[in-house]
């Protein structure tokens, strides 16, 4: 273990205002990182680029020395309506089918309610086919009201399971939920 960080922020660039949730995968000949890139505006040193929350990528052979990707994974967008206030807290797994299947959270926008997304690539960092609905959004249990977050999955078989975060006001738990897989609906 070193005393340095494996990856650090971009000054000026998509994550100047930090890097955060991490998820790797070794796709057979590196390791592939996801994560999510804060980028705020900055008085001292404004951002090159739009703020917001993006995910971004970075690859590395051993797993400590990694190399960003110059662009975003997947970026704020108009559309689908989920993707305007930005998207954060990936998962990135590989199926048994051979794709990439990237799990985020995205904010519906006035309300602050989160759910969760998900699309797919034949690469690990896309161009990414998104799913046109939401994959799991608040329900109304009381203890998930706030939205879904966070996402880790495992797929085994012909399941999906998913655990995440959850609020309701001031109180954070982990929430689960499975469903048949593949995703029949795409």
């Amino acid at each position: 273990m070193g005393n340095d960080p494996v990856l650090k922020i971009t000054p000026r660039g998509y994550d100047t205002s930090g890097l955060y949730s991490p998820s790797v995968i070794h796709d057979g000949t590196q390791f592939v990182m996801v994560y999510a890139g804060h980028c705020y505006p900055n008085e001292k040193s404004p951002p090159t680029v739009s703020p917001g929350i993006y995910l971004l990528g970075a690859t590395s052979n051993d797993g400590v020395k990694w190399t960003k990707r110059p662009e975003p994974v997947l970026a704020p967008a108009p559309n689908p309506k989920w993707l305007v206030n930005g998207v954060a807290e990936p998962e990135i797994v590989k199926a048994r089918d051979g794709r990439y299947y990237l799990f985020y959270t995205a904010n519906l926008g006035d309300d602050e309610t989160r759910l969760i997304a998900v699309a797919k690539s034949k690469t690990p960092f896309g161009p990414w086919d998104l799913r046109k609905t939401p994959l799991l959004t608040a329900s109304p249990h009381l203890y998930d009201k706030k939205g879904v977050l966070a996402p880790t999955v495992l797929i085994e078989g012909d399941k999906l399971r998913m655990w995440y975060l959850t609020s309701d006001e001031d109180k954070h738990m982990t929430g689960y939920a499975e469903m048949p897989w593949p995703i029949a609906d795409w």
